[in-house]
């Protein structure tokens, strides 16, 4: 979609399920207008793209592609983002420790990665968040207690990691979560509603 002004600035980038491959070009970057992206269901290969002067981008959709390399902590740059899909790629690194600065999202997919690391306490800021998925990944330490902030989320999938300790009281506290997952990690104690 582009304005009708000139010179046209590209608002909407929609490129989804059209069998390209490639390396994602690092000239996205000049498209600054741009406030929605989806290059998912390609073959599109190499680092995650640079996208932190997209200061209008609200959605960002890159999942099943083969996408390699870490997620750049610059992303958070982009404080509108409302929905990120990078799931079903090849993502390796930790989880950008500035991600709770997105207060803004609503769904976040990072599932079926090569992720390590820690979840970052600071996903706790996140309390706009419906949808939160980072299973299938080989994320480390504790399930941080401040997922008990995420009162909005009604799916918590974090199956398929290494996570070790008890599950924090305020898991069981969030009063829309409909569909929790989180089988085949090292997790210890019972668990109840307080």
């Amino acid at each position: 979609m582009c304005t009708t002004a000139w010179p046209f600035h590209v608002s909407t980038l929609n490129l989804s399920a059209q069998s390209l491959a490639g390396e994602i070009t690092s000239s996205l970057a000049n498209l600054t207008f741009l406030s929605a992206l989806d290059l998912s269901s390609n073959r599109f290969f190499g680092r995650f793209p640079l996208l932190n002067h997209l200061q209008h981008l609200g959605f960002l959709y890159m999942d099943d592609n083969s996408l390699d390399g870490i997620i750049p902590d610059t992303l958070t740059n982009c404080s509108k983002m409302t929905q990120i899909d990078l799931s079903n790629n090849q993502l390796r690194g930790a989880i950008p420790p500035r991600i709770g600065s997105l207060t803004n999202l609503e769904y976040l997919n990072l599932g079926n990665n090569s992720l390590t690391g820690i979840i970052p306490a600071t996903i706790g800021n996140l309390i706009k968040l419906g949808y939160l998925n980072l299973g299938m990944n080989n994320l480390t330490g504790i399930i941080p207690a401040t997922v008990g902030n995420l009162t909005l989320l009604t799916v918590l999938r974090l199956e398929y990691n290494q996570f070790e300790g008890k599950i924090p009281d305020g898991v069981w506290q969030l009063a829309n979560l409909t569909y929790l997952l989180l089988g085949q990690n090292r997790l210890s104690g019972g668990f109840h509603r307080p």
